[in-house]
């Protein structure tokens, strides 16, 4: 399977939204992690935030289901 990339936050202001800020910014990003020999990326994103997960799905994200996702607050 080899690294993966994480990426933790994605915010584009949302004047910026229409002129696809956010494609761009991830192609800088996809660039960037190939060149470190990157090819696998993942992510977390609420299940309820729907332009988040249209975005990913845009992007060529699969939602996977055979990871479960932990969390603890100190």
């Amino acid at each position: 399977m080899g690294v993966r990339g994480t990426i933790n936050h994605l915010i584009v202001s949302d004047e910026y939204r229409s002129h696809s800020a956010g494609s761009a910014l991830m192609s800088a990003m996809y660039d960037y992690f190939r060149d470190r020999d990157v090819y696998r990326v993942f992510l977390f994103c609420d299940k309820n935030h729907v332009p988040a997960n249209r975005f990913w799905l845009q992007q060529g994200f699969k939602l996977v289901t055979r990871e479960w996702a932990y969390e603890l607050d100190l």
